[in-house]
């Protein structure tokens, strides 16, 4: 009798704990506040002065040549190196301000999280930027396994330690019409680049512990023009974008293409790649994680108003990744998006958000996740907010 009713009550309780759980997916997560604010400016950073967006503005008006963006790099970029150090980077010149000529630098702020103090400070003379991220990297910072990181400025690539140590540097081809871009796959193990000269395109694959060439693949001539954005990689398969809805493997030539079949990844601003060999495309309908055979895992399509666009960043290790959405009228992921912007953590195997979090949305906000995924940061105007949503964590509070 006994055992008769303790089953009864098993069955009662896990009735409950179901009903529980289909009630919070019909209600949708609740935002997460971050666990600290860090207010930058009290770390050295140096936001964008007035002035500077007036001058911008002007020159922008009076040349109306894009270019102009590029070289001015007016965004401020987010990079976790491990799990406790994150590095804020920005360009400006020596005295702190927009520079759309020469001499320009690459400032880096590296703090730690947990206590919030500065853990080095460096900056690096660079090049005036010619082309947009995936086609230009110069005055950029990559993150890779071990805590090591990848400075590429000044037409050279500086390998570092998790100690801020120079341990390789090289020179990279440069006649001024050279364009270098970087990534690094999912697993940080190796650097990824791609070499534009004159239309001439080559990829190469650096190992990250001495920058030595593993592989290099020269584009035949006679598909160059089709692989002229930014190179997708993921392992040692190359993919270019041909649409908002398409990928088109170049290397291994045996790869298969990928195309969106599902409603949510239509009009893909952002493609992703993660591990296990998978991707995510996030745009204005929603989001779906793919296989590089074209399988579609899942998808999650948002509501409503379609939001104008999506902006997605994946951890180092590639097994977890944040979105990006806004949008009046708009529903996500069991959320209003609203006119803020809202960041959304996933599983690359789960389409239930871990963790959704609610920011202004300020035209320089940018955002990262740790290499394991288990913290976002997000930076708006000069506030660092920071979210913790794996293990036990332990409260900051601002004195």
């Amino acid at each position: 009798m006994i055992r008769f009713w303790a089953l009864r009550l098993v069955i009662v309780l896990s009735a409950l704990t179901c009903l529980a759980l289909c009630l919070d997916q019909k209600r949708g997560a609740s935002p997460a506040s971050p666990i600290s604010a860090i207010e930058l400016r009290k770390l050295g950073f140096v936001p964008i002065t007035p002035q500077d967006e007036k001058t911008l503005n002007r020159t922008l008006l009076s040349t109306n040549n894009p270019k102009v963006i590029f070289a001015a790099d007016t965004k401020t970029r987010l990079n976790f190196i491990s799990q406790r150090t994150l590095v804020i980077s920005y360009t400006r010149t020596s005295e702190g301000h927009l520079s759309l000529g020469m001499p320009q630098y690459l400032y880096a702020i590296f703090i730690d999280t947990a206590d919030k103090k500065v853990r080095h400070l460096e900056r690096w003379p660079m090049q005036v930027r010619r082309n947009r991220d995936g086609l230009d990297s110069e005055g950029r910072i990559f993150p890779l396994g071990g805590g090591n990181f990848v400075v590429l400025a000044d037409n050279r690539l500086r390998l570092y330690s998790s100690s801020f140590e120079l341990l390789h540097e090289i020179v990279l081809q440069n006649d001024g019409n050279d364009l270098w871009a970087a990534q690094v796959p999912p697993g940080g193990k190796d650097l990824f680049l791609r070499h534009d000269h004159l239309g001439t395109i080559e990829y190469l694959w650096l190992s990250s512990d001495a920058l030595a060439t593993i592989r290099e693949e020269h584009v035949p001539i006679q598909t160059a023009s089709e692989v002229r954005g930014p190179a997708i990689v993921n392992r040692n398969v190359v993919y270019v974008p041909q649409s908002a809805d398409r990928l088109d493997a170049i290397f291994p030539s045996d790869a298969s293409s990928v195309k969106c079949e599902v409603k949510a990844c239509w009009h893909s601003t952002d493609i992703i790649p993660l591990s296990e060999d998978r991707m995510a495309l996030a745009g204005g309908s929603g989001l779906a994680v793919y296989s590089q055979t074209g399988l579609c895992f899942w998808s999650l399509e948002v509501s409503g108003s379609r939001a104008p666009a999506a902006v997605a960043k994946a951890s180092l290790d590639g097994m977890r990744f944040a979105v990006e959405m806004s949008g009046s009228g708009a529903n996500f992921a069991g959320t209003k998006l609203g006119d803020n912007a809202t960041f959304l953590v996933f599983d690359l195997d789960k389409p239930e958000p871990l963790l959704i979090a609610k920011r202004p949305l300020t035209p320089d906000y940018t955002f990262a996740l740790d290499p394991h995924g288990s913290q976002l940061a997000v930076l708006t105007g000069t506030t660092l907010s920071l979210y913790a949503f794996y293990g036990p964590q332990v409260e900051i509070h601002d004195k």
